[in-house]
């Protein structure tokens, strides 16, 4: 039998709060703001059976809805990408919002299974209809289009959010961008920009990626900035491509000459 009658009342079970998105929702920060938000949405949507649209072309938005819940605009619309996200409710392209499980508290009767299915048929209706006048626009769209003082007016108010989305990626660091965050002490910065040019007098300018390698070999070889100074002189005076451990008078630091020198000798004949 077809339920002929008009529900405008809520019949909510005692394990209402026990129902684990509830649970989840109240735990949030402002949880109980959100919850409280979720009832009087629910309340509003059953003379339109769960459909929420403030007339047939408006629909709510965040600032219609705190005026009418009584909380602020930014509680309600965290509340609302909350509520979306946890499948509470589901905004149609055309603003209409639809309360999920409102039909679950639209009382208990023998037509409720019926209620749910006609509610569901409901909403792939609407979307259908709203694909539909989508296709026939994309066909019909006149090369100008004129846009209505509302529509100019959200999109104004939308594009510094979407600049803020929209941000390009940061810029890989550079060599200089490298020497500044390896040190404070302007001697081994000024060693480290000498190194750099000494490498592009010899044809063999550094990257990057091979500045990472020198850096951190260097930072191994002593932590002690005037020691480092003078291992990056060393390599300087030498035009060796990366640094060694500092020659001292009565070592020899032959070996690391000679695996430089076999080095460059490799690249060459390649």
């Amino acid at each position: 039998m077809a339920d002929q009658h008009k529900y405008y009342y809520m019949r909510l079970k005692e394990n209402f709060f026990d129902d684990d998105s509830i649970k989840i929702l109240e735990a949030m920060p402002d949880g109980y703001l959100y919850s409280n938000i979720l009832l009087k949405m629910y309340l509003r949507s059953l003379k339109t059976d769960g459909r929420l649209m403030m007339n047939d072309l408006i629909p709510y938005d965040a600032q219609m809805l705190a005026a009418l819940t009584g909380h602020q605009i930014g509680t309600v619309q965290r509340a609302l990408d909350v509520f979306k996200a946890m499948r509470l409710i589901e905004v149609l392209d055309n603003g209409a919002i639809y309360m999920m499980n409102v039909q679950n508290f639209i009382g208990q009767t023998t037509t409720e299974a019926d209620r749910k299915r006609e509610y569901d048929r409901k909403i792939t209706a609407e979307k259908r209809a709203l694909r539909n006048v989508g296709e026939i626009s994309n066909i019909c769209r006149p090369e100008i289009e004129i846009e209505s003082d509302i529509e100019s007016e959200l999109k104004r108010e939308s594009e510094p959010e979407l600049k803020k989305n929209h941000t390009k990626a940061p810029k890989a660091p550079g060599v200089r961008d490298l020497i500044e965050d390896f040190t404070i002490d302007e001697d081994v910065k000024q060693a480290l920009h000498d190194f750099v040019e000494m490498r592009k007098s010899i044809k063999k300018p550094i990257t990057p990626r091979g500045m990472k390698q020198i850096l951190s070999k260097l930072r191994k070889l002593s932590a002690r900035p005037d020691i480092q100074v003078k291992i990056l002189e060393q390599s300087i005076e030498h035009d060796w491509q990366t640094v060694y451990e500092l020659k001292t008078e009565g070592t020899d630091n032959s070996l690391g000459m000679m695996e430089e020198w076999l080095r460059n000798r490799g690249k060459n004949d390649s």
